[in-house]
């Protein structure tokens, strides 16, 4: 009787839902953040760079990708367990979509990537650093050639991936799945510990220093994405009970794809961000203002914000550098993050373009 109940309840279960529901927020997500950041440029009338245009294809992978994701589970009976299908032509179509979407996934998680050492060779002028970013760059564009050329060939014939018609043999699959995510791990260590060095070389202060080390440090999530679902290839066996299993892999497969784009992006979105948070600050001050103007209690009442000498202070227009020169909206000049390379000061120092406050 246990049994029985066990084997019905295991025929109903069905998690491929869960599956959709994150292909369709980090779709979504991903299509709002690349459409921001195009919109920054323009709002900053900043010139467009490679590592904006490549920002395209890269949404593109990202969603074929998902939308891969979501016909699986359609189509190939992920989400529910191996045993309660009964149709041999679901268990083919699951194969054909998984081959897909292997192939789809190593571009999706390539082309962000580069996009992001591009941008580094955008803003970093060191003949130093940017020889390693480019070795770097050859390094992620080699793996990605050699993990999509096993994935086509991983059986022989090709087609005995799905048919399993002999005579027919392929490599072996779990070693395979567990070994080829390290290689783009450690390429991701690499490439977000890359600018955090140089950061702390910059001329401002430890405050400021934290937190542009935290934006390039925004990529980590995608690696602990990556980690993850490699993990699951050590833990279970995903050939087992594939249709099952491949929703945990399936899922954070679609994390890590998203949240590396992401991250390519959320640099070139500070001039948007600080646009968004003046307006926001100029409706607090009417706001303040009016409600001063009702109830005047003397010097004291004003915001805290009030310069030194009593004048209240508003934000200028732009950024200031270290040395204290104003730069309007050129080509680059006012990023919160610098779209132009960062200038080598006569000590060695780098020298960041930050928003000019009133302190």
């Amino acid at each position: 009787m246990a049994d029985s109940t066990a084997h019905n309840r295991g025929e109903h279960q069905d998690d491929g839902y869960k599956l959709v529901t994150v292909a369709c927020v980090v779709s979504t997500l991903s299509i709002i953040v690349v459409a921001s950041r195009f919109y920054a440029s323009q709002l900053k009338k900043a010139k467009i760079g490679p590592d904006d245009w490549i920002s395209i294809p890269a949404l593109i992978a990202c969603v074929g990708h998902n939308a891969n994701c979501i016909a699986v589970v359609r189509v190939g009976g992920v989400g529910r367990h191996v045993g309660t299908i009964t149709d041999p032509e679901v268990l083919i179509l699951w194969a054909k979509c998984l081959y897909s979407q292997l192939l789809i996934y190593v571009i999706a998680i390539v082309l962000p990537k580069l996009a992001i050492l591009l941008f580094y060779l955008r803003i970093f002028p060191s003949p130093n650093f940017r020889l390693s970013v480019y070795l770097l760059v050859i390094f992620v564009i080699s793996w990605a050639i050699a993990v999509e050329f096993s994935t086509i060939f991983q059986c022989t014939p090709i087609s005995y991936f799905w048919a399993r018609k002999p005579p027919g043999r392929c490599i072996n699959w779990v070693a395979f799945y567990r070994w080829a995510s390290l290689p783009n791990i450690l390429s991701d260590i690499i490439m977000l510990l890359l600018p955090v060095h140089r950061v702390w070389k910059i001329q401002v202060t430890f405050k400021q220093k934290m937190a542009l080390s935290g934006l390039f440090l925004m990529g980590g999530l995608g690696t602990i994405a990556s980690a993850v679902r490699m993990s699951i290839f050590f833990r279970r066996n995903a050939f087992v009970d594939p249709t099952w299993i491949s929703v945990d892999v399936l899922i954070w497969s679609i994390l890590e794809c998203g949240l590396v784009l992401i991250a390519a992006c959320l640099p070139t979105l500070m001039p948007l961000f600080h646009s968004v948070s003046v307006v926001l600050q100029e409706r607090w001050s009417h706001s303040s203002g009016a409600r001063n103007v009702q109830n005047p209690s003397g010097p004291d009442s004003l915001p805290s914000w009030r310069a030194k000498g009593g004048v209240i202070s508003t934000p200028q227009r732009g950024f200031a550098r270290i040395d204290g020169q104003h730069h309007g909206h050129s080509d680059g000049q006012g990023d919160a993050v610098p779209l132009t390379p960062l200038p080598i000061t006569p000590g060695g120092g780098y020298q960041w373009a930050i928003p000019r406050t009133s302190l």
